[in-house]
């Protein structure tokens, strides 16, 4: 279940940040960001108290939003993917696999 919140936060925090670099400013689009920011923090609190370890609640959060940044970069924004995130996402992705192992 923590992989779903992690996810909804994820996938908002992305979707901002793409807002962001598309130019919507956040004076002018207060009533979104807001209660987005808030669904997002609330994710993140479910995320840490119900995962099994606050060690994977933080790879899983930084997993996701990795991943989702990649995509984003690469398809939405049309930029150039350095290769020091896609090192990255294969670190994140080894921890998350060792921790899901080594229980």
């Amino acid at each position: 279940m923590h992989w779903a919140w992690a996810l909804s936060a994820a996938t908002l925090a992305v979707g901002l940040e793409v807002l962001y670099r598309r130019g919507w400013d956040w004076f002018e689009y207060w009533w979104l960001f807001i209660p987005a920011a808030i669904v997002i923090n609330f994710s993140v609190y479910k995320l840490v108290t119900t995962g099994p370890t606050l060690l994977l609640a933080i790879v899983a959060f930084s997993l996701s939003t990795l991943l989702l940044r990649v995509l984003a970069s690469q398809f939405l924004l049309g930029e150039a993917l350095a290769k020091g995130n896609l090192v990255a996402v294969v670190a994140l992705v080894t921890a998350a696999v060792v921790g899901h192992i080594w229980r």
